[in-house]
């Protein structure tokens, strides 16, 4: 049990980052939720023994971690918002160095904890590559296996899904519901959807103050309801796509749509009575997703469209290798069969999950969990030896596509004959 008590901070120049905050967080995921400023890391950074707070008190199973910060590091995971690393340095030497660091001395259980940890970070397959040639997202994942170095029994992450795209952000936040099961997970993000199907309890802070925590008071604020997205006063605010107002010939999509993340305001917006589902019951509302199986069914969407985004990449490389004329290379066939394979084991267990489904309690067809949850931890893996596919086989034989000032432009006799 995490337990902080009326925790202040006040920084040199007289901003007062934490206000009395207290709070109380059993084991499971635990989300903290506000803007950016809202204090959110300056609590992390206090529980995690960076910096010690103006007044307050912080224990964690019987530690006392302002007096005694050391015994809550021994079996404290951290993962900040920035951290650095040593780019030329693999992610497997890097995780060694660091158990020692932990005080893993031994070479037997030094190399199984980082083998274990890359194994359950999908990090495995790319473990000889250096840090500098991860992705926004392998990064992450690099900095959640570090912080799992010595099976801690608190972790801290803070922002963990800046930078990553939705999909990337489905599986971090995955990864850390299933950390989740067995120890406290403290999640600090400004992204509700970040938290809003994986954490079991969830707190909101804004000015350095927790507003609502789930507590008798904030039952005025526990609602659910459905209106038109038209009604008087609710507006969208989406991201413009980078392509926004581009040339539909360049970019056929970007250029069309906006995208799909956005904030909505409500700005004296009606809502009926009859058009609420619940209004004043917390319970009821942090029950939505795991009492109507809303993560099965969502996750079967996550598959589905994997699926799709398999079916994608085959074709584009069966015509790559057919228009270079490569199919008879034994390795050039190994990797289609590679992609092949992924694709029937998504399709297999996306049947499984379908053939396997049953009525929930309230009488919905809900697909069954354990194929679902296989393909999703399984996909993001197999996925990374797609890219590497089209680069290889692509090498010297792919060229630009001309872009529409090319096809009008100068050019454009040149590329009509030789169109034709």
């Amino acid at each position: 049990m995490l337990t902080i008590d009326k925790l202040t901070h006040i920084y040199p120049n007289g901003v007062k980052a934490l206000d009395n905050v207290s709070l109380t967080v059993a084991r499971g995921m635990y989300g903290l939720l506000g803007p950016n400023g809202a204090g959110k890391s300056t609590l992390m950074r206090t529980i995690a023994t960076l910096q010690a707070p103006t007044s307050g008190t912080i224990t964690f199973d019987g530690i006392d971690v302002i007096k005694d910060p050391e015994a809550l590091r021994r079996t404290l995971g951290y993962l900040p918002q920035y951290f650095g690393v040593y780019p030329r340095v693999s992610a497997y030497d890097l995780l060694d160095h660091m158990a020692v660091l932990k005080g893993i001395s031994g070479a037997k259980a030094r190399r199984e904890t980082v083998e274990y940890l890359l194994n359950q970070t999908n990090l495995w397959n790319v473990r000889k590559k250096a840090l500098a040639g991860y992705s926004g997202g392998m990064r992450q994942r690099f900095g959640i296996a570090q912080a799992l170095i010595g099976d801690p029994s608190l972790i801290i992450v803070d922002e963990p899904t800046a930078g990553l795209d939705p999909e990337q952000r489905v599986v971090f936040r995955n990864l850390l519901a299933d950390l989740a099961a067995d120890r406290i997970v403290l999640l600090s993000t400004h992204i509700v959807s970040d938290v809003e199907s994986v954490a079991s309890d969830i707190a909101i802070m804004a000015g350095g103050r927790i507003l609502l925590r789930g507590t008798p008071e904030d039952k005025p604020y526990s609602f659910a309801f459905a209106i038109p997205a038209d009604a008087p006063g609710l507006r969208f605010i989406a991201r413009e796509p980078f392509d926004y107002g581009r040339s539909h010939f360049d970019h056929p999509l970007g250029s069309r749509f906006d995208e799909s993340d956005a904030v909505v305001v409500f700005d004296d917006v009606h809502v009926p009575y009859e058009r609420c589902f619940t209004l004043g019951d917390p319970e009821i509302c942090n029950g939505f997703y795991t009492k109507t199986d809303a993560i099965a069914h969502m996750t079967h969407q996550v598959v589905a469209r994997t699926t799709a985004k398999t079916e994608f990449i085959l074709g584009l490389v069966t015509v790559l290798v057919e228009a270079i004329g490569i199919g008879g290379f034994q390795h050039v066939q190994a990797d289609l069969a590679e992609i092949i394979t992924t694709l029937e084991t998504l399709r297999a267990l996306n049947r499984a999950a379908e053939a396997d489904a049953k009525a929930n309690d309230y009488g919905v067809i809900t697909p069954a969990w354990p194929p679902l949850n296989a393909a999703r931890n399984l996909y993001p893996k197999l996925y990374q030896r797609f890219p590497e596919i089209l680069r290889k086989l692509g090498a010297s034989g792919l060229m630009a596509t001309p872009t529409e000032a090319d096809v009008l432009g100068n050019a454009a006799d040149a590329i009509t004959k030789e169109a034709r």
